[in-house]
């Protein structure tokens, strides 16, 4: 057999003489081995090699044919061998990772029968065609936020069946991840904690691992794994508010939903629940919880009793929000209430000072001049702002012409001048009336019956005094 071509067979020939019979060539042939390469997944009909036979012989008994005599299956259905050229070519698929070679034993026949064989050893030269494979060993779906530094969250084994560079695997982990793989041995790694876990700022990570080979060009394989952060309760409450104000108007009913305060926890489900609870504190020595309550569950707070501005202004309370966490997480916020006046109070009246149904008289001169002072309406009102602005006004008067009433001021004053004709008696009655809405007045008070009314009754009298002037007497 002579090569034709790389990786074909030599001819080795026996040094009988070459004579015209069916049994001198071939039957003088020894065996002999040869070598050639084939690129895994090569397509079919490659031509892997060629060889060739001669025979010495002349006529029709130097016809050659050739053959594959293996037994096995996995050469006869990946090669085939061309009986009249001795072309070996592939049938098949070549799978340097299932089989890296194949030994082919191939024989050389002539008519007369005669035969010669050898050996065909055809390497497989690997290419890089396989992807790294990633197993996961074991796997947490969840880990604490609390967990230390360097916890194992997975192991992964990762293999690649290609050779040489081509087998080399370098892994890595998503950016922007608190999470690392470290090598432990060979084709092991272990994916673990890298910084500080926080559910609240990601209660959630999906991890991927990237495997990629040394390959040219490099193959690459990834996996995902999701990985759920629990919770710890470490946040306390958060009010919205730094502190709170709120107004109540005075006479609410008992009961009343004044404001509501709330809070928040970062934390989630039974650490993130929240109660509010009023602290123990006195109002005047009074405990707070007998001016206020708080809801457990909503934070509302209602006023207990009926609130009076006149008794009381403001008061400050704190009130506890905590968590349902263990231990329990909580903080604290000041409230203050500020009542509001409501216009509940009649002005009063302290002069002139009335005692039961007795009168209070005063005198003017039958000279007084036009703006005599003749006495003032003194009165108060204990609301406040405009509820407590009062005003005087003249009701009624024996003669509206003689006297008036500053508004402001209460001053009752003559508007012209005293002469004989005027009625020794004169009945005035005052209304003192405060600013309010809607506003109070002695005359309401009166209908009410609550407090008597203010009546300022003027009697003139002419009489003689020592010094013979003569006066009007007023009594009120």
């Amino acid at each position: 057999m002579d090569p034709s071509s790389t990786g074909t067979m030599q001819r080795i020939q026996s040094e009988k003489s070459i004579l015209d019979e069916p049994d001198s060539p071939l039957e003088s042939a020894i065996q002999y081995r040869r070598k050639s390469t084939v690129t895994e997944n090569s397509p079919k009909g490659t031509v892997v090699a060629t060889v060739t036979a001669s025979d010495a012989e002349q006529g029709s008994n130097s016809k050659i044919t050739y053959s594959i005599t293996n037994k096995v299956d996995d050469v006869r259905k990946v090669f085939n061998i061309n009986k009249e050229n001795g072309e070996v070519t592939l049938i098949g698929n070549t799978d340097f990772e299932d089989s890296r070679g194949f030994q082919l034993s191939l024989r050389a026949s002539d008519v007369g029968g005669l035969t010669d064989s050898c050996k065909l050893i055809v390497d497989v030269l690997d290419l890089n065609d396989n992807k790294p494979e990633i197993n996961i060993m074991s796997k947490s779906t969840v880990i604490s936020e609390d967990a230390k530094l360097n916890t194992v969250v997975t192991m992964i084994n990762v293999e690649d069946r290609d050779t040489g560079e081509r087998g080399n695997v370098q892994c890595s982990v998503s950016d922007s991840v608190p999470f690392i793989l470290k090598s432990s041995t060979n084709h092991f790694y272990t994916l673990v904690t890298d910084s500080d876990l926080d559910r609240e700022r990601a209660s959630e990570y999906n991890i991927t691992v990237t495997c990629s080979d040394d390959g040219v060009p490099s193959l690459s394989s990834s996996v995902t794994l999701t990985l759920q952060i629990s919770d710890v309760n470490d946040n306390a409450p958060v009010f919205e508010r730094s502190s709170y104000e709120a107004y109540i108007v005075e006479n609410n009913t008992p009961g009343l939903s004044i404001f509501t305060v709330k809070a928040s926890d970062a934390d989630w489900n039974q650490n993130a629940r929240v109660s509010y609870i009023l602290e123990d504190s006195s109002v005047n020595g009074v405990p707070v919880s007998s001016y206020v309550s708080v809801s457990a569950d909503s934070g509302v707070i209602h006023a207990v009793r009926s609130l009076d501005y006149e008794q009381i202004k403001d008061f400050h309370f704190r009130v506890k929000a905590q968590d349902g966490g263990s231990p329990p997480l909580s903080s604290n916020v000041t409230v203050k209430i500020m009542i509001r006046d409501q216009n509940d109070n009649p002005p009063q009246v302290l002069y002139p000072v009335q005692t039961g149904g007795s009168l209070v008289a005063e005198m003017v001169p039958r000279s007084a001049d036009v703006g005599y002072l003749v006495t003032k309406v003194v009165a108060v009102d204990v609301d406040s702002g405009q509820n407590a602005w009062l005003s005087y006004k003249l009701q009624k008067a024996t003669d509206r012409a003689l006297f008036e009433v500053g508004l402001q001021n209460g001053e009752i004053r003559t508007i012209r001048q005293v002469t004989d004709k005027d009625a020794v008696k004169q009945r005035l009655t005052v209304i003192v009336e405060d600013n309010g809405q809607p506003s109070r007045s002695e005359r309401e008070r009166e209908r009410e019956r609550e407090q008597p009314k203010v009546k300022v009754t003027l009697k003139m009298s002419l009489n003689q005094p020592s010094r013979g002037v003569n006066m009007i007497r007023i009594i009120w």
